[in-house]
C-alpha cells in the first residue's frame, strides 16, 4: 500500500509539478530506488515513461490520482477518510496527504515506519459504503432513484469509484490494481 500510494505520488509530480519543484532527475531516482514502477498500472507507467513534456498533456486526468491517493493513505492512518460526494478532493487536504508522505529523497521504509495502518475490519467497513454508493450510481445510470436529486451522477460516480478502487485493492491481497474487483 505505501509503495502504491508513493507510485501515485511520483506519477502526480511527473505530470502536474514543475521540474524545479521536482526535478527530472531526482524524482527517477526516487522511483528507482523505491522500486515503485511495478506499484503503477499499466497505463500510468505509459505515462511515467513519457518525456515530461508528452506526460503533462495527462494534466486534466491527473487529479485522479489524488483521489486514488486518499483512501490509502487513510488506510495507512491519515486521519481525514474519503468521502462518499460528488465533490473532488480539497486542495487542504491534498496537500496535508502530500505532507504525510516522504520527501522524494526518502523510502516506502520511513513511510511505513510513521504509517499507523487500520484494522481490515475498519477498512472494510468503509469500502462497504463506498460500494454500496457505487451501486447506488450504477443503478442511478440505469434511471433508478437512488442518489440525490443535485448530485453530478458523472463525475460523482467516478470520485466514489476511484475511492472505492483503492480501497477494494487495499482489501484484495495478491491483486493486481487492474484485476480488483469492483463489481456492484
Amino acid at each position: 500500500m505505501a509503495a502504491r500510494l508513493m507510485a501515485l505520488q511520483a506519477l502526480y509530480a511527473w505530470v502536474a509539478y514543475d521540474a524545479r519543484e521536482a526535478p527530472d532527475a531526482r524524482l527517477r531516482r526516487y522511483v528507482q530506488r523505491n522500486g515503485l514502477e511495478p506499484a503503477m498500472a499499466a497505463d500510468e507507467r505509459r505515462i511515467y515513461r513519457q518525456t515530461r513534456a508528452r506526460a503533462r498533456r495527462y494534466g486534466p486526468m491527473i487529479g485522479w490520482a489524488l483521489e486514488m491517493m486518499w483512501p490509502l493513505a487513510w488506510v495507512l492512518g491519515f486521519p481525514t477518510a474519503p468521502r462518499i460526494e460528488d465533490k473532488a478532493i480539497t486542495r487542504a487536504t491534498s496537500t496535508a496527504i502530500q505532507a504525510t508522505i516522504p520527501p522524494l529523497d526518502l523510502s516506502v521504509d520511513a513511510l511505513l515506519a510513521r504509517a499507523r495502518p487500520r484494522s481490515y475490519a475498519v477498512v472494510a467497513r468503509l469500502e462497504d459504503r463506498f460500494y454500496c454508493a457505487h451501486n447506488a450510481v450504477r443503478s442511478a445510470h440505469l434511471g433508478r432513484r437512488t442518489v440525490p436529486r443535485d448530485f453530478d451522477l458523472d463525475f460523482g460516480g467516478l470520485l466514489i469509484a476511484a475511492r472505492r478502487h483503492a480501497l477494494a485493492w487495499c482489501l484484495s491481497p495478491g491483486k493486481s490494481w487492474a484485476k480488483t474487483p469492483l463489481d456492484t
